[in-house]
């Protein structure tokens, strides 16, 4: 048995990352603002909760212009999810520009074999989706698949510590992991992948000091 993460510890604490969520955040996320102006398109791929349970997920894919083959980026999203119809649209024109091919994984999607949803995940199983989403990308003709990374915000940005920090998949999956504003665990242990951490010293939801 896998022994438990830092992530799973301080999930242990504070509980699940999202509880019982309404149907709206699963069937509207084709009103997320970029798949309503034509700038992605919703994918499903195939993934495992932390636990081996196998599921279903869907997830925001948007490519530059161009044949490629491009740079890919897993984006973890926060505790509320992708935030409908906001979807993090300001963030990523800013990875399009630069060569890469997002997807953005949506976790309350998730479905099990039988068709029941999962609207609730924690840390590790987000790490878990992570690693199913960069395999949706590697499988790609327009993606290399050596060089694919995940960014993470809040609650997203302590899953990709998780995964740089405690692999749920092959160490080279990822050449490089960024956590934005996530909260750091209390215990760890040095990152097999390249790893930034981004927070504010006025953030007022996460420290550096914690």
């Amino acid at each position: 048995m896998k022994a438990p993460t830092p992530a799973a510890i301080l999930f242990s604490l504070v509980g699940l990352v999202a509880g019982p969520a309404p149907a709206d955040v699963v069937i509207e996320i084709d009103k997320c603002r970029q798949v309503a102006e034509g700038r992605a398109e919703i994918i499903d791929f195939e993934g495992k909760t932390a636990r081996g349970q196998e599921v279903t997920l869907k997830g925001l894919l948007s490519k530059p212009d161009g044949p490629g083959p491009f740079r890919g980026l897993v984006i973890l999203p926060g505790a509320r999810g992708l935030v409908v119809p906001l979807c993090y649209a300001s963030i990523v024109p800013g990875f399009l520009d630069r060569g890469f091919v997002t997807l953005m994984v949506a976790p309350r999607t998730a479905r099990q074999q039988d068709g029941t949803r999962r609207y609730q995940f924690n840390f590790t199983d987000l790490a878990s989706y992570g690693y199913a989403a960069a395999a949706a990308l590697a499988a790609r003709p327009d993606v290399d698949a050596s060089r694919i990374g995940v960014w993470g915000h809040s609650n997203g940005g302590t899953a990709a510590i998780d995964v740089a920090t405690w692999p749920a998949g092959p160490a080279d999956t990822f050449r490089a992991v960024v956590a934005a504003a996530p909260t750091c665990p209390s215990q760890g242990k040095p990152p097999a992948t390249p790893l930034l951490v981004m927070i504010s010293d006025k953030d007022p939801w996460t420290s550096a000091d914690w």
